[in-house]
Protein backbone atom coordinates (compact mmCIF):
# COMPACT_ATOMS: atom_id res chain seq x y z
CA UNK A 1 0.00 0.00 0.00
CA UNK A 2 2.78 2.41 0.97
CA UNK A 3 4.62 1.54 -2.25
CA UNK A 4 1.61 2.47 -4.41
CA UNK A 5 1.13 5.70 -2.45
CA UNK A 6 4.73 6.68 -3.11
CA UNK A 7 4.37 5.86 -6.80
CA UNK A 8 1.18 7.94 -7.03
CA UNK A 9 2.80 10.91 -5.33
CA UNK A 10 5.86 10.63 -7.57
CA UNK A 11 3.65 10.63 -10.66
CA UNK A 12 1.80 13.71 -9.41
CA UNK A 13 5.05 15.54 -8.69
CA UNK A 14 6.43 14.73 -12.15
CA UNK A 15 3.14 15.65 -13.82
CA UNK A 16 2.99 18.97 -11.99
CA UNK A 17 6.58 19.73 -12.99
CA UNK A 18 5.84 18.96 -16.64
CA UNK A 19 2.79 21.23 -16.61
CA UNK A 20 4.61 24.04 -14.86
CA UNK A 21 7.60 23.82 -17.17
CA UNK A 22 5.86 23.31 -20.49
CA UNK A 23 2.25 24.24 -19.90
CA UNK A 24 -0.08 23.97 -22.89
CA UNK A 25 0.08 25.28 -26.41
CA UNK A 26 -1.92 28.48 -26.77
CA UNK A 27 -3.18 30.08 -29.96
CA UNK A 28 -2.86 33.77 -30.73
CA UNK A 29 -5.66 35.88 -29.32
CA UNK A 30 -6.42 39.59 -28.97
CA UNK A 31 -5.21 41.48 -25.94
CA UNK A 32 -7.25 44.29 -24.38
CA UNK A 33 -6.04 46.43 -21.47
CA UNK A 34 -3.17 44.01 -20.90
CA UNK A 35 -5.40 40.92 -20.62
CA UNK A 36 -5.85 38.20 -23.21
CA UNK A 37 -9.31 37.55 -24.61
CA UNK A 38 -9.52 34.18 -22.82
CA UNK A 39 -8.84 35.92 -19.51
CA UNK A 40 -11.75 38.31 -20.08
CA UNK A 41 -14.00 35.39 -21.09
CA UNK A 42 -13.28 33.70 -17.76
CA UNK A 43 -15.09 36.61 -16.07
CA UNK A 44 -18.40 35.34 -17.46
CA UNK A 45 -20.51 33.89 -14.65
CA UNK A 46 -21.51 30.65 -16.35
CA UNK A 47 -21.96 28.62 -13.17
CA UNK A 48 -24.89 29.95 -11.19
CA UNK A 49 -26.36 28.15 -8.20
CA UNK A 50 -29.30 28.95 -5.98
CA UNK A 51 -32.23 31.31 -6.45
CA UNK A 52 -30.93 34.42 -4.68
CA UNK A 53 -32.10 37.37 -6.86
CA UNK A 54 -29.24 39.54 -5.63
CA UNK A 55 -26.65 36.93 -6.66
CA UNK A 56 -28.21 36.60 -10.11
CA UNK A 57 -28.36 40.37 -10.52
CA UNK A 58 -24.65 40.58 -9.63
CA UNK A 59 -23.83 37.81 -12.13
CA UNK A 60 -25.84 39.55 -14.85
CA UNK A 61 -23.96 42.78 -14.17
CA UNK A 62 -20.61 40.98 -14.39
CA UNK A 63 -21.64 39.36 -17.69
CA UNK A 64 -22.66 42.77 -19.03
CA UNK A 65 -19.18 44.11 -18.25
CA UNK A 66 -17.59 41.28 -20.24
CA UNK A 67 -20.04 41.84 -23.10
CA UNK A 68 -18.91 45.45 -23.29
CA UNK A 69 -15.25 44.40 -23.43
CA UNK A 70 -16.02 41.90 -26.21
CA UNK A 71 -17.77 44.60 -28.23
CA UNK A 72 -14.72 46.84 -27.82
CA UNK A 73 -12.42 44.07 -29.06
CA UNK A 74 -14.89 43.66 -31.93
CA UNK A 75 -14.55 41.32 -34.87
CA UNK A 76 -10.85 40.85 -34.12
CA UNK A 77 -12.07 38.34 -31.53
CA UNK A 78 -13.81 36.09 -34.06
CA UNK A 79 -10.86 33.82 -35.04
CA UNK A 80 -10.05 33.09 -31.40
CA UNK A 81 -13.73 32.57 -30.54
CA UNK A 82 -14.15 30.09 -33.39
CA UNK A 83 -11.22 28.06 -32.07
CA UNK A 84 -12.47 28.27 -28.50
CA UNK A 85 -16.07 27.25 -29.14
CA UNK A 86 -15.01 23.78 -30.29
CA UNK A 87 -12.06 23.49 -27.90
CA UNK A 88 -11.33 20.06 -26.48
CA UNK A 89 -9.47 19.20 -23.30
CA UNK A 90 -5.94 17.99 -24.04
CA UNK A 91 -4.34 15.33 -21.81
CA UNK A 92 -2.31 18.10 -20.17
CA UNK A 93 -5.39 20.23 -19.46
CA UNK A 94 -7.25 17.23 -18.03
CA UNK A 95 -4.30 16.55 -15.76
CA UNK A 96 -4.12 20.18 -14.65
CA UNK A 97 -7.82 20.12 -13.86
CA UNK A 98 -7.53 16.88 -11.86
CA UNK A 99 -4.49 18.06 -9.90
CA UNK A 100 -6.15 21.41 -9.11
CA UNK A 101 -9.50 19.99 -7.98
CA UNK A 102 -7.89 17.31 -5.85
CA UNK A 103 -5.90 19.94 -4.01
CA UNK A 104 -2.44 18.76 -5.05
CA UNK A 105 -1.29 22.08 -6.51
CA UNK A 106 -2.45 25.70 -6.74
CA UNK A 107 -1.85 26.96 -10.27
CA UNK A 108 -1.43 30.67 -10.93
CA UNK A 109 -4.41 30.51 -13.31
CA UNK A 110 -7.42 28.41 -12.34
CA UNK A 111 -7.82 25.56 -14.87
CA UNK A 112 -11.06 25.86 -16.85
CA UNK A 113 -12.54 22.80 -18.61
CA UNK A 114 -13.07 22.98 -22.38
CA UNK A 115 -16.88 22.79 -22.20
CA UNK A 116 -16.88 25.93 -20.04
CA UNK A 117 -14.56 27.80 -22.42
CA UNK A 118 -16.80 26.73 -25.30
CA UNK A 119 -19.85 28.26 -23.62
CA UNK A 120 -17.88 31.42 -22.80
CA UNK A 121 -17.13 31.78 -26.51
CA UNK A 122 -20.82 31.32 -27.31
CA UNK A 123 -21.66 34.14 -24.89
CA UNK A 124 -19.07 36.33 -26.59
CA UNK A 125 -20.62 35.69 -30.00
CA UNK A 126 -23.95 36.81 -28.57
CA UNK A 127 -22.28 39.98 -27.30
CA UNK A 128 -21.03 40.70 -30.84
CA UNK A 129 -24.48 39.97 -32.29
CA UNK A 130 -24.89 40.76 -35.97
CA UNK A 131 -21.29 42.02 -36.11
CA UNK A 132 -20.25 38.34 -36.00
CA UNK A 133 -22.10 37.52 -39.25
CA UNK A 134 -18.88 36.53 -41.02
CA UNK A 135 -18.53 33.66 -38.54
CA UNK A 136 -21.90 32.12 -39.49
CA UNK A 137 -20.70 29.75 -42.27
CA UNK A 138 -18.00 28.31 -40.00
CA UNK A 139 -20.42 28.01 -37.08
CA UNK A 140 -22.94 26.15 -39.25
CA UNK A 141 -20.22 23.75 -40.38
CA UNK A 142 -19.29 23.15 -36.74
CA UNK A 143 -22.92 22.68 -35.73
CA UNK A 144 -23.36 19.99 -38.36
CA UNK A 145 -20.46 17.84 -37.11
CA UNK A 146 -20.35 18.49 -33.38
CA UNK A 147 -22.25 16.71 -30.61
CA UNK A 148 -23.43 17.69 -27.13
CA UNK A 149 -22.53 20.03 -25.48
CA UNK A 150 -20.76 21.78 -28.34
CA UNK A 151 -23.73 21.71 -30.71
CA UNK A 152 -25.88 23.42 -28.10
CA UNK A 153 -23.22 26.06 -27.46
CA UNK A 154 -22.93 26.75 -31.19
CA UNK A 155 -26.71 27.03 -31.48
CA UNK A 156 -26.64 29.51 -28.60
CA UNK A 157 -24.07 31.56 -30.50
CA UNK A 158 -26.06 31.44 -33.76
CA UNK A 159 -29.19 32.60 -31.98
CA UNK A 160 -27.29 35.54 -30.51
CA UNK A 161 -26.04 36.60 -33.95
CA UNK A 162 -29.68 36.86 -34.99
CA UNK A 163 -31.10 37.34 -38.52
CA UNK A 164 -27.67 37.15 -40.25
CA UNK A 165 -27.59 33.50 -39.10
CA UNK A 166 -30.73 32.57 -41.10
CA UNK A 167 -28.77 30.03 -43.18
CA UNK A 168 -28.53 27.94 -40.01
CA UNK A 169 -32.30 27.44 -39.79
CA UNK A 170 -32.46 24.19 -41.83
CA UNK A 171 -29.83 22.59 -39.58
CA UNK A 172 -31.44 23.85 -36.39
CA UNK A 173 -34.78 22.52 -37.62
CA UNK A 174 -33.25 19.14 -38.32
CA UNK A 175 -32.02 18.89 -34.75
CA UNK A 176 -35.43 19.88 -33.40
CA UNK A 177 -37.70 17.80 -35.61
CA UNK A 178 -35.53 14.67 -35.47
CA UNK A 179 -35.79 14.54 -31.69
CA UNK A 180 -38.45 13.19 -29.38
CA UNK A 181 -40.26 16.24 -27.89
CA UNK A 182 -38.69 15.94 -24.43
CA UNK A 183 -35.21 15.58 -25.97
CA UNK A 184 -35.44 18.79 -28.01
CA UNK A 185 -32.17 20.67 -27.66
CA UNK A 186 -33.12 23.83 -25.78
CA UNK A 187 -30.58 26.18 -27.32
CA UNK A 188 -31.25 24.92 -30.85
CA UNK A 189 -34.98 25.39 -30.35
CA UNK A 190 -34.53 28.83 -28.84
CA UNK A 191 -32.16 29.95 -31.58
CA UNK A 192 -34.93 29.54 -34.16
CA UNK A 193 -36.90 32.38 -32.62
CA UNK A 194 -33.85 34.52 -31.91
CA UNK A 195 -32.71 34.36 -35.52
CA UNK A 196 -36.14 35.80 -36.32
CA UNK A 197 -36.33 34.76 -39.96
CA UNK A 198 -38.54 32.66 -42.26
CA UNK A 199 -41.81 32.95 -40.32
CA UNK A 200 -43.61 31.08 -43.10
CA UNK A 201 -41.69 27.96 -42.04
CA UNK A 202 -41.23 28.49 -38.32
CA UNK A 203 -44.64 29.82 -37.24
CA UNK A 204 -46.55 26.66 -38.33
CA UNK A 205 -43.88 24.53 -36.66
CA UNK A 206 -44.14 26.46 -33.38
CA UNK A 207 -47.93 26.07 -33.47
CA UNK A 208 -47.43 22.31 -33.64
CA UNK A 209 -45.14 22.44 -30.59
CA UNK A 210 -47.92 24.14 -28.59
CA UNK A 211 -49.48 20.65 -28.46
CA UNK A 212 -46.31 19.12 -27.01
CA UNK A 213 -46.54 17.15 -23.77
CA UNK A 214 -43.59 19.02 -22.24
CA UNK A 215 -44.46 22.43 -20.66
CA UNK A 216 -40.94 23.71 -21.30
CA UNK A 217 -41.29 22.99 -25.02
CA UNK A 218 -44.70 24.71 -25.14
CA UNK A 219 -43.28 27.77 -23.38
CA UNK A 220 -40.27 27.91 -25.71
CA UNK A 221 -42.58 27.68 -28.73
CA UNK A 222 -44.62 30.60 -27.40
CA UNK A 223 -41.48 32.70 -26.87
CA UNK A 224 -40.42 31.94 -30.43
CA UNK A 225 -43.85 32.96 -31.75
CA UNK A 226 -43.67 36.18 -29.76
CA UNK A 227 -40.39 37.07 -31.44
CA UNK A 228 -42.15 37.18 -34.81
CA UNK A 229 -44.70 39.78 -33.70
CA UNK A 230 -47.46 40.41 -36.22
CA UNK A 231 -45.93 37.82 -38.57
CA UNK A 232 -47.21 35.17 -36.15
CA UNK A 233 -50.91 36.14 -36.36
CA UNK A 234 -51.81 32.69 -37.66
CA UNK A 235 -50.90 31.41 -34.19
CA UNK A 236 -53.52 33.54 -32.41
CA UNK A 237 -56.19 30.77 -32.12
CA UNK A 238 -53.62 28.34 -30.70
CA UNK A 239 -52.35 30.98 -28.25
CA UNK A 240 -55.88 31.74 -27.07
CA UNK A 241 -56.29 28.02 -26.43
CA UNK A 242 -52.98 28.08 -24.51
CA UNK A 243 -54.54 30.58 -22.10
CA UNK A 244 -56.26 27.55 -20.57
CA UNK A 245 -53.09 25.44 -20.39
CA UNK A 246 -52.61 23.31 -17.28
CA UNK A 247 -49.25 25.03 -16.60
CA UNK A 248 -49.27 28.56 -15.21
CA UNK A 249 -46.02 29.53 -16.96
CA UNK A 250 -47.46 28.53 -20.32
CA UNK A 251 -50.63 30.56 -19.65
CA UNK A 252 -48.61 33.61 -18.65
CA UNK A 253 -46.33 33.39 -21.68
CA UNK A 254 -49.31 32.92 -24.00
CA UNK A 255 -50.93 36.09 -22.64
CA UNK A 256 -47.73 38.09 -23.10
CA UNK A 257 -47.25 36.76 -26.62
CA UNK A 258 -50.82 37.65 -27.64
CA UNK A 259 -50.31 41.26 -26.51
CA UNK A 260 -47.31 41.52 -28.83
CA UNK A 261 -48.65 39.55 -31.77
CA UNK A 262 -52.25 40.82 -31.86
CA UNK A 263 -53.18 43.41 -29.22
CA UNK A 264 -56.80 43.50 -30.42
CA UNK A 265 -57.21 39.74 -30.04
CA UNK A 266 -55.54 39.95 -26.64
CA UNK A 267 -58.02 42.62 -25.49
CA UNK A 268 -60.96 40.53 -26.70
CA UNK A 269 -59.59 37.60 -24.71
CA UNK A 270 -59.63 39.76 -21.59
CA UNK A 271 -55.87 40.26 -21.37
CA UNK A 272 -54.92 43.62 -19.87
Amino acid sequence: MRKWLCITLAVLVIASAVILLFGEAHFDEPVYQGRKLSSWLDDYQIERNGADPAAWAWADAEDAKVDEIIRKVGTNAIPALLRTIELRDSPISKLRFWIYHNGYHEFKERPVPAWARSFEAAMAFRALGADAKDAVPRLIEMYRRQSFPYRENIAYALGGIGPPASNAIPWLLRNVTNSEPHYVADHSFGALGQIHSKPEILVPLMIQFLKDSEPNVRSRAIWNLRSFGADAKSAVPALIEALSDSEGTVRTNAARALKVIDPEAAAKAGIK
